[in-house]
């Protein structure tokens, strides 16, 4: 696993772990204490593929998902696009 979170398997698959309600509630009240995501750029290519379309067991996390500021540290991305001016819900 890289400094943002990216990972991958042997065979250079991307999945995601089991996640149960108990995520969930963990998620949504750190949620509360986040203003940006960091990340690397094949880290948001992969987020920016699935979240803006998301649709989840859990609402709040995906309006967080895309509404939250992103940062991308990258030299070859030329644009983050990914709901670039989305006011993030309150």
């Amino acid at each position: 696993m890289s400094l943002d979170g990216y990972y991958e398997g042997p065979n250079g698959e991307f999945d995601w772990p089991y996640i149960g309600a108990e995520y969930f509630e963990f998620a949504n009240q750190s949620n509360a204490y986040i203003d940006t995501l960091l990340f690397g750029r094949a880290g948001y290519a992969h987020m920016a593929a699935f979240w803006p379309d998301a649709t989840g067991p859990d609402p709040e996390i995906v309006a967080f998902m895309n509404s939250v500021e992103k940062i991308v540290v990258s030299a070859t991305l030329e644009s983050a696009e990914w709901n670039k001016h989305a006011p993030r819900p309150r």
